[in-house]
C-alpha cells in the first residue's frame, strides 16, 4: 500500500468489525492489500496486587471498550491484528517531537518495510 508517488502510507482509521468474511478487517487485508495494527492505550496506576492483598502496586491499566460491541469485537481484532501495540496514555505539547511516540512510530515503520519487502 505504499504510494511510490511519495512514499505516503495511507491509513484507514477506527476499524471496528470482524465478524464476517466481507467485514472491515477482510476489506482491509483482502481488497485493499493493506495491514491492520491493534492498538491498546494504557495508563500506569495504582492497582490492588493479587499476590498481596490488599497492597497496591503500579501496574497498567487498559482503556475499557465503550460499548458491549467494542468488548465482543476487539479480541477478534486483536487476534486477526499483523501488528500490535500497547501505547501508554500521555500528555504532550508537541506530538511530532515526542520521544516515546517517535519510538512507537519508527517500530512500526521497521516492521512495515520488512513486511513489504516480503510482499515484493
Amino acid at each position: 500500500m505504499l504510494n511510490a508517488q511519495s512514499n505516503d502510507i495511507p491509513i484507514v482509521t477506527d476499524i471496528r468489525y470482524n465478524e464476517y468474511k466481507k467485514d472491515e478487517v477482510g476489506w482491509v487485508k483482502n481488497e485493499l492489500n493493506g495491514v491492520v495494527i491493534h492498538i491498546s492505550q494504557y495508563e500506569i496506576k495504582d492497582i490492588v496486587s493479587k499476590r498481596d492483598w490488599p497492597k497496591k502496586e503500579m501496574g497498567r491499566v487498559y482503556r475499557e471498550p465503550v460499548n458491549f460491541e467494542e468488548a465482543r469485537q476487539d479480541p477478534l481484532l486483536k487476534s486477526n491484528a499483523d501488528f500490535s501495540v500497547e501505547w501508554e496514555k500521555i500528555k504532550c505539547d508537541n506530538p511530532s517531537k515526542n520521544e516515546y511516540l517517535n519510538k512507537k512510530a519508527e517500530e512500526f515503520v521497521e516492521w512495515y518495510n520488512e513486511k513489504s519487502k516480503d510482499r515484493q
